[in-house]
């Protein structure tokens, strides 16, 4: 009987032991969850993530704290959220620049695939070509022109090498057989430096739609398909008279390796649940965003197709980090 009842005593602290990780993950959150933003306040990234934590932050009943780390293309915050503890607590709000194009440039400090846990695409949108209201350059055929004049004389701003402000301008050289110069702007907002006329031009997304409609920038062109609803009057690149330009960016959430399925799943599914709402939809198709939820499988087959598509184009233009 004795050695019946140790027997139990130590199968229950087994259990006890073994069942702590699951009874402390199903607890989560407990605490504060610092949201890593790749961007500059007031940065597409940024703008994004402002929306969706203030929501995220209701449902779950904790603070989601937005933490900005501009530069290298997201590289800083992408580093930063690879080394973290895997426990939730730490997320990454990263982009197509910083999980599917600039890992194929530069050398990273983390793996895009390897060292995190896709959770959710939160948003793709188009960039819109945009010059200083005080610019010569009234349409794209402008732009085109003065860089044929004088190659080079025509600069474009980007977060960084790798975005796709970035490949924006350098597709726009390939197919429009212009030179220009790319001037990245790693620790501030490009938006900013091109109102102020610091930077000729720059491509860019939803951040920059409230300063278009409210006259600080002038929009000559958008990257997508069809134009926006947004700027119905604005041509798409190939409406423009640039044949065969595209170019979508992508928004996403990411976890450090190793983060627990239970932690991912439960970030997902909230995360959907705010993206799905109808302030929040609202509020995106304003800022020309397009949402699309994707369960952690599906976005990751997603990231890997983008990764080969992007390596094609880094490829054909022997692009190098600068």
């Amino acid at each position: 009987m004795k050695r019946r009842n140790l027997m139990q005593a130590a199968a229950a602290a087994a259990v006890a032991i073994l069942g702590a990780p699951a009874m402390a993950q199903g607890g989560w959150p407990e605490r504060p969850i610092v949201w890593v933003s790749v961007s500059a306040p007031g940065g597409n990234s940024d703008v994004v993530s402002r929306v969706i934590t203030q929501k995220l932050s209701e449902r779950l009943k904790v603070p989601v704290l937005v933490e900005n780390k501009p530069g290298a293309s997201g590289g800083i915050a992408s580093a930063f959220v690879a080394k973290a503890p895997p426990d939730g607590y730490t997320v990454l709000a990263g982009s197509i620049a910083s999980h599917a194009i600039y890992p194929l440039i530069g050398k990273v400090a983390f793996d895009p695939l390897r060292d995190f846990v896709p959770i959710m695409v939160l948003g793709t949108n188009a960039n819109v070509l945009v010059v200083p209201v005080t610019s010569p350059y009234k349409t794209v055929q402008d732009v085109l022109a003065a860089a044929r004049a004088t190659p080079g004389a025509v600069a474009y701003g980007s977060p960084g090498i790798g975005s796709t402000q970035h490949m924006s301008g350098e597709l726009l050289q390939k197919l429009a057989g212009v030179k220009l110069t790319h001037v990245p702007n790693v620790r501030g907002s490009v938006i900013t430096d091109v109102m102020a006329g610091h930077i000729p031009m720059t491509f860019d997304g939803p951040s920059l739609l409230p300063h278009v409609t409210g006259g600080r920038l002038r929009a000559l062109a958008v990257t997508s398909r069809k134009r926006l609803p947004q700027l119905p009057d604005v041509p798409t690149m190939e409406e423009a008279g640039v044949a065969g330009f595209e170019v979508s960016s992508w928004q996403a959430l990411y976890a450090p390796a190793g983060t627990p399925k239970a932690i991912v799943d439960k970030l997902n599914q909230e995360v959907a649940a705010v993206l799905t709402a109808p302030e929040v939809v609202a509020r995106f198709q304003q800022m020309g965003l397009t949402t699309a939820p994707m369960t952690p499988a599906e976005f990751a087959a997603f990231q890997r197709a983008e990764i080969a598509k992007w390596s094609a184009v880094v490829r054909d233009s022997r692009m190098q980090p600068e």
